[in-house]
């Protein structure tokens, strides 16, 4: 639909002004509280997928700007 319509393009724009390479204060205070966080994967053969991972808060945390841990 995005191709006949000629927008192809548009996830990928607003994707890039979305997604960022770091993480900014607030959102490494915001994931060390959760208890849960989504991922998303591909698989080996290319298809996407995901699962909710669960834990004591504090199992996710970012010891910098560009890393996300997941314990």
């Amino acid at each position: 639909m995005q191709k006949h319509t000629g927008s192809a393009d548009a996830p990928e724009r607003a994707a890039s002004q979305i997604l960022r390479p770091d993480l900014k204060e607030a959102a490494r205070a915001f994931f060390a509280g959760i208890p849960f966080v989504a991922i998303g994967y591909l698989d080996a053969q290319g298809r996407p997928g995901g699962t909710l991972v669960s834990g004591a808060p504090g199992f996710t945390w970012s010891p910098d700007p560009l890393l996300l841990r997941v314990d």
